[in-house]
Order: structure tokens, then C-alpha cells, then sequence
């Protein structure tokens, strides 16, 4: 990851945010250099009328482009892909089998953050064990497409894979391990091999940078 003093893009986030992770690995894996602004959610920054002004939701991650201000990491990610021609579909059928992925995520996978959830702000336990319950199904998913192939979808990552690696890179905080998930596992090394990606909390600074 390489963040300087005036870059094109400017990520708004904070470090432990799954979805600001996306977005991060995305810029660190293509190459592309990055002003990081930092929020303390407690504070409620990212709910102020000038942080609403670049994204009416009030979260994060929010990027800068130029004029253009996008919230929603998987958005985010649609749009980097297209704009630098990186990790983005190489046909038509690529395409709609990343974004059935990208839908899946933040639907089905997204069982993950609630069990990171539920341990990090102490959630009761019967809704906690409700949601480890529902974990192994998208789990076993994840497995048997990567049984298929080395990637996602296909022979080589593509923002499908990078959406789905922070919620992977954090698993432990979960509840779970990739114990019993070696196709998972195998992806998880093949990711980590790649250049820029790196794990969430070395990739994501705790104040801002540029």
C-alpha cells in the first residue's frame, strides 16, 4: 500500500471496518496511492452534515474521486474496477458471476460480520449463538466454489475476491477458523501471495495519513 500527500483518491474509514478494508485492499493491490481519512465512530464523525455531504448514508467507507464522492463498499469497488480496468470482469459471462458474488456477500457471507459483531459489543448470548448457527452454510459455500476453481470467479482475483478477503482475514474475531475449510484456507494463502494484500490491520492506519 502506498499513501502520499496528493493522490487522486481519498478513503474515508476506520481500521476496523471490514467494508473500508475492501476498498483499501483494492487501492493496495492495484497500486494506486491513497489520502486516508480516519473516524472514530463513537465520536459520531461520520455522521456530521460534512462527512453526510459525501455520503448521505452516514458510514463508512466513503472514497473521493475527483468531484465524485461514493459510499457502499461493494459499489466502490464496481467502480474502481471499471475506472482503472483492474480486478474488473474480462467477458460478459465474468461479469454477472462477479456480480452474483459481490450480491452474495453482503447477503449471505455478510453472517460473518454479524458473528465479529456480536463478540466485539457483547451481544446477548442467545442472539450471538444465533447467528454462530447460520455461519456454516455460506461457509460451505465459499468452500465448494473454491474447490472449483483457484479464484473466485476464475483463474484470477478479481474485486469478488476482494470483498470477501477481509471477512476471511478476520475469521478468529468470528468465532470460527478455517479448521475443516481447506479450499478456503488454500484461497485465503493465495491472496496474502498476491502483491498489496496485505491483513486488515496492517493495511488500515489508526489516524489520518496524507
Amino acid at each position: 500500500m502506498t499513501i502520499v500527500t496528493d493522490p487522486d483518491y481519498t478513503l474515508h474509514g476506520t481500521y476496523l471496518s471490514q467494508p473500508t478494508a475492501r476498498v483499501a485492499l483494492f487501492l493496495s493491490m492495484a497500486g494506486l496511492p491513497f489520502r486516508y481519512k480516519h473516524h472514530v465512530l463513537k465520536d459520531g464523525t461520520h455522521r456530521t452534515p460534512d462527512f453526510k455531504a459525501l455520503n448521505p448514508l452516514g458510514q463508512v467507507p466513503a472514497l473521493c474521486h475527483g468531484d465524485l464522492a461514493l459510499g457502499e463498499s461493494t459499489a466502490i469497488l464496481v467502480y474502481l474496477a471499471e475506472t482503472t480496468g483492474q480486478f474488473g470482469p474480462a467477458t460478459p459471462a465474468e461479469r454477472w458471476r462477479i456480480t452474483e458474488w459481490l450480491a452474495w456477500v453482503n447477503d449471505g457471507l455478510s453472517v460473518l460480520q454479524r458473528c465479529r459483531a456480536a463478540r466485539r459489543f457483547g451481544w446477548d448470548e442467545p442472539i450471538r449463538l444465533w447467528w454462530d448457527a447460520r455461519a456454516p452454510g455460506p461457509m460451505a459455500i465459499l468452500e465448494t466454489a473454491l474447490n472449483r476453481s483457484g479464484f473466485l470467479a476464475g483463474d484470477r482475483p478479481t474485486i469478488a475476491d476482494i470483498a470477501v478477503f477481509p471477512m476471511i482475514d478476520l475469521i478468529d474475531e468470528s468465532g470460527l477458523t478455517l479448521d475443516g475449510y481447506p479450499a478456503i484456507a488454500a484461497w485465503y494463502q493465495r491472496m496474502l501471495a498476491l502483491p498489496g494484500c496485505r491483513h486488515q490491520y496492517d493495511l488500515l492506519p489508526k489516524g489520518d495519513v496524507g
